[in-house]
């Protein structure tokens, strides 16, 4: 949210660890998790115009073996 509302951001990168960017389908399971469902109205709206990709350089740091994000290609961050 940071990165995306600071008009002149100071950091040139910008590193996730472990963060489902498109979702996982464990949020399926518990309501609360629903908002980070795949493909969810959530996710569409944060998946517009971002423009963090142009901004910054994106690190998003993940392991094929993370038991939270299902399938774990939804770590990949979008851009």
């Amino acid at each position: 949210a940071y990165a995306r509302r600071a008009a002149q951001p100071t950091p040139r990168r910008l590193i996730t660890l472990g963060t489902p960017h498109y979702g996982t389908r464990l949020a399926t399971l518990a309501a609360p998790l629903r908002p980070a469902a795949p493909g969810s109205p959530l996710l569409q709206r944060l998946s517009a115009d971002d423009d963090v990709p142009q901004r910054f350089d994106v690190i998003a740091v993940s392991s094929a073996f993370d038991a939270l994000i299902i399938p774990p290609g939804n770590a990949i961050y979008p851009n």
